[in-house]
């Protein structure tokens, strides 16, 4: 799933749009990450929703859950098939 988070440059006086997107991950598998990062944990929900900074980002792993992981109807349109 995709989503795109709208942030405000007061500096530079524009919009910017960010993607965010999810997966759903099966198992524990490892995190590799490349040399701009320091470190990676996996955070429930709520340690995650706790350490984001901007509402914008809450939002969105707000959606991600309402959306993919527990969704009360299933949308058609974020359904991936084979």
């Amino acid at each position: 799933m995709g989503r795109m988070i709208r942030t405000y440059d007061p500096r530079a006086d524009r919009f910017t749009l960010v993607p965010v997107f999810a997966a759903e991950i099966v198992g524990d598998p490892p995190v590799v990450i490349s040399h701009e990062h320091e470190a990676a944990e996996w955070c429930s929900v709520d340690e995650t929703l706790r350490r984001l900074i901007w509402p914008t980002q809450r939002d969105a792993i707000r959606r991600i859950v309402e959306d993919i992981a527990e969704p009360t109807h299933l949308n058609p349109w974020l359904e991936l098939t084979q």
